[in-house]
């Protein structure tokens, strides 16, 4: 029976016939390298190498000449070199190529003999089989041990599949390390979410407001509070509304105050946030005057911020809307207090107040004043107020009434997921001959990070450490697969 030999996957001995005493054992070619130094006898030895391997290979065709040796031709025509594997060696292969003359003679008219010689660049044989190697879970990590029965040192592959999101994959030995992605990444990040704590759109069923005990601001002059508030049906639905003035010289009427509740993390207060709110305010003569008060108060009842919109002429319809930061005047805008105004008629009056630590901004129905006021930037707003007034024995504005209310908290302590660098459920692939990553089957450049060792294992047993995130739980699995590799 002849040898097999198979070269790039094509069995030659359909062919060829190897002659008998041929063998693929052919040892290194060593090249021992020396220093010489000066001044004096010998030299000194430095290191030793191996250069590339040849094996020739004699062999006999039989039959048809000419078909034969064209087809062996064929076979042997690569441009690099290719998988060769020899019958008496089955788990084992060389990356050969034929090199020189394919010496050749025919002995008769069906008989023909030759010899192939075969160039081993890199001088080695590789395992035909791959041998896989599986972590296995310690504290926070994973041991791989690595057996090597080969001659030489072997590059290893390695292939993680992740359970769950993750940072970073580390691979150290005694020989080297590999890291892909950042020790230092998170799976989650702290931020400040918001959270809207009162939504009141009025209504009979409105509750936890208190009458009468505002902190307010004051336009020319004090804000007295007195007489009453409800939810009464009128235009535009249900609105709180003045049902009394009570009596006073100046300004003066009753007030509804709310605390803010607690954040879903138990907290009472924020220092950024949004007090927003529908409204009508519009005279129904020139001789109405009126105000209404949108109030932000901290824990020790003192003004965080305040819209005060009011109507203190007589013969004209101007309005203004004026704007308090700590209790003090900021600036001002004016208005045409007429029904169907864009900041405060019927169908207008979207306005709201929003800091954002020393950052205020008043939006009267889309015209925005911001100020900065740096010493009230950790202050926290922790109750509301709303304040509606009429000037002495006079007749109030025609409409002055709150369809609804609402304060956000943009100060919530929250955390959010953070997209990691590999995601659950993908599988990262590292070649360790190629020192190419590829994730999900692509290969995928800058994941690794400086100082990179694609290392390989010597002969013997091996133990490389695996570690990845410590939030990435369940762990990755890795394996490890090696090709051995001999003289």
């Amino acid at each position: 029976m002849t040898l097999s030999v198979k070269f790039d996957d094509i069995e030659l001995g359909k062919y060829i016939k190897v002659l008998q005493g041929f063998t693929p054992f052919v040892g290194a070619d060593w090249n021992p390298s020396f220093v010489k130094a000066e001044k004096q006898n010998g030299s000194d030895f430095a290191y030793t190498s191996y250069e590339n391997k040849q094996i020739v290979m004699p062999f006999t065709i039989e039959g048809n000449l000419e078909e034969n040796y064209d087809a062996l031709q064929k076979a042997l025509k690569v441009d690099e070199p290719k998988k060769l594997v020899f019958g008496n060696v089955p788990n084992k292969c060389f990356y050969a190529i034929p090199c020189g003359t394919l010496e050749f003679s025919e002995e008769t008219e069906f008989l023909g003999e030759g010899t192939i010689t075969w160039l081993i660049p890199d001088g080695v044989a590789y395992s035909t089989a791959e041998f896989d190697f599986y972590g296995v879970q310690q504290n926070g990590y994973q041991t791989i041990t690595i057996k090597n029965d080969g001659t030489e040192w072997a590059d290893v592959d390695y292939e993680i599949t992740h359970q769950h999101e993750n940072g970073f994959i580390g691979l150290v030995s005694q020989y080297g390390t590999i890291q892909l992605g950042k020790v230092e990444e998170t799976d989650v990040e702290d931020y400040e979410a918001s959270e809207i704590l009162i939504n009141d759109k009025f209504s009979p069923s409105t509750s936890g407001w208190v009458l009468n005990n505002a902190t307010t601001v004051h336009v020319v002059s004090e804000h007295k509070q007195t007489g009453n508030l409800a939810i009464t049906n009128g235009t535009g639905g249900y609105a709180l509304r003045v049902t009394d003035y009570g009596a006073g010289e100046q300004w003066h009427g009753p007030s509804w105050t709310k605390q803010v509740p607690r954040d879903s993390n138990g907290h009472t207060g924020a220092k950024n946030c949004t007090l927003s709110w529908h409204h009508y305010f519009t005279t129904s003569t020139f001789n109405n005057r009126g105000v209404i008060q949108f109030l932000m108060t901290d824990r020790n009842k003192k003004n965080v911020a305040a819209m005060t919109v009011f109507k203190n002429e007589l013969g004209n319809n101007r309005g203004y809307a004026e704007f308090f930061v700590n209790g003090l005047n900021k600036g001002k805008i004016e208005f045409d207090c007429s029904w169907d105004n864009p900041r405060t008629g019927q169908n207008a009056g979207k306005s709201s107040i929003s800091k954002f630590g020393d950052r205020f901004e008043f939006n009267v129905n889309g015209e925005v004043k911001p100020f900065t006021v740096p010493e009230m930037i950790d202050i926290e707003v922790t109750e509301i107020s709303i304040f509606i007034g009429a000037w002495g024995s006079g007749e109030g504005i025609g409409e002055n009434h709150v369809y609804s209310i609402e304060f956000t908290s943009h100060s919530v302590d929250a955390q959010r997921d953070v997209p990691n660098r590999f995601q659950a459920g993908s599988v990262v692939q590292i070649n360790g001959e190629s020192t190419k990553v590829y994730v999900d089957g692509v290969a995928s450049a800058g994941h690794e990070v400086t100082g990179t060792d694609y290392f390989k294992v010597p002969p013997g047993t091996t133990e490389v450490q695996f570690y990845y995130s410590d939030f990435s739980s369940p762990p990755p699995t890795i394996k490890a697969k090696i090709r051995e590799v001999y003289l």
